[in-house]
C-alpha cells in the first residue's frame, strides 16, 4: 500500500489483483438461514427501490413482517 500527500489530500492506492475471486469470493446467498427472521417485524425506509427494495425482499424470504417506508 502507498499513501500519496497531494494537495493537502492523502490518497491510498493498492497494488492490482490479478484474481480477486481466489481472495475475495462472491458470496450469492445470504448469511441467514432460511426462517431466520420469523415472527420478526422489519422496518425498512427507502424501500421503494435499490438497496432498501432488495433488502426488504431478503427479509421477506428469511420470514419477516416487513413495513415498507418509502416516498
Amino acid at each position: 500500500m502507498h499513501i500519496h500527500f497531494v494537495s493537502h489530500c492523502y490518497f491510498i492506492t493498492m497494488a492490482y489483483c490479478k484474481n480477486p475471486e481466489k481472495y475475495f469470493p462472491i458470496k450469492r446467498a445470504p448469511a441467514l438461514v432460511a426462517g431466520a427472521l420469523n415472527g420478526k417485524l422489519a422496518l425498512i425506509t427507502g424501500g421503494g427501490t435499490g438497496l432498501g427494495k432488495a433488502m426488504a425482499l431478503t427479509m421477506s424470504c428469511l420470514g419477516a413482517d416487513v413495513v415498507i417506508a418509502a416516498r
